[in-house]
């Protein structure tokens, strides 16, 4: 399964407090995909990560290699116009920042992963309903 993954489940998984959701990141069966841009939101949460992570400073940062390396990131310039303008007009009221991650949604035609329940239910009242929802 295709599936567009959000920084804030990135997140997550260095927290390394939910071991289901990392189970379901690994599963062979998905494969992920992200703007390349998230790489450096990430590094710029480090501190915080290392923080709140369940994790020592090691498994994180092994962790994080093993995640880098399960995620296809891709450019901006990847994404057809057609479908940054319709993300734009989903995300505009609601977070900018998302507007990457819905347009790679759409242009790969995949599920979007997200632990943002405030954005998923404005995407959903705007007829977006390409969400990964995974049981664990």
């Amino acid at each position: 399964m295709r599936i567009v993954i959000d920084t804030n489940m990135i997140f997550s998984l260095l927290l390394g407090k939910n071991v289901g959701m990392r189970d379901t990141f690994f599963d062979p069966a998905n494969i992920f995909y992200a703007p390349n841009y998230i790489i450096g939101e990430l590094f710029e949460k480090k501190e915080k990560i290392m923080r709140y992570s369940a994790l020592s400073e090691a498994e994180i940062y092994e962790l994080f290699h093993r995640i880098l390396g399960k995620i296809e990131f891709v450019t901006e310039g990847f994404v057809a116009l057609e479908h940054r303008s319709q993300a734009f007009s989903l995300c505009q009221d609601i977070d900018e920042d998302d507007i990457p991650f819905i347009a790679l949604s759409l242009q790969l035609n995949a599920e979007f992963w997200t632990g943002d329940k405030q954005l998923k239910e404005h995407l959903k009242k705007h007829s977006f309903t390409l969400f990964f929802e995974p049981k664990y």
